[in-house]
């Protein structure tokens, strides 16, 4: 059997690793404890988005070149998703552990950590912030507090990743091209 090789440039790594977020049923149930109840179709979806967002945050720290950017980043990114209020207050407070709308408050909260951090490896390296910033200004991450609507908030996350997913992508391609012409 072959060895895959790894691509070459960043943008390539990236698309890669995002596209490699989303597991089937099998891949899911794979992880579970044998004895847990199989998953339900909502539960894979969820899962599925958390991973992807997930992998946001861990992009978003090796793409950091900045030494002190890189390393802050890497220490608190890959361990945000337990730190995020909404869904500690779910493990804190107990059944139902995880609502609609606690969910979605979380996965708002956890976008909004992983925007900051986009923004600031965009400010520390990227040469053309302009495009990037357009992307994120037209997707703005919804605050995930009790003001807004569980509707308001699933429609602010469903800007706001894919704008996300976009932004490393960019941010990427400006690394490869700072790469090339060095």
């Amino acid at each position: 059997m072959e060895k895959e090789s790894r691509p070459r440039d960043m943008e390539t790594l990236v698309r890669q690793t995002l596209t490699g977020a989303v597991k089937s049923r099998e891949g899911w149930e794979a992880q579970r404890k044998e004895d847990a109840p199989p998953l339900s179709d909502v539960e894979i979806t969820l899962e599925n988005v958390i991973e992807e967002v997930r992998r946001h945050g861990l992009i978003v720290s090796q793409l950091a070149v900045r030494p002190e950017t890189r390393a802050e980043l890497q220490a608190s990114l890959p361990g945000a998703i337990e730190r995020i209020p909404a869904w500690m207050d779910a493990r804190v407070f107990g059944p139902p552990l995880m609502t609609p709308g606690l969910f979605v408050r979380g996965l708002a909260q956890l976008l909004a950590v992983h925007r900051e951090a986009i923004e600031r490896v965009v400010e520390d390296q990227v040469t053309d912030r302009g495009a990037i910033e357009e992307l994120l200004a037209a997707a703005p991450v919804p605050g995930g507090g009790d003001g807004e609507s569980d509707k308001e908030v699933t429609e602010g996350i469903g800007l706001a990743m894919p704008a996300h997913a976009q932004a490393l992508i960019h941010i990427a391609m400006d690394l490869d091209a700072w790469v090339a012409e060095a």
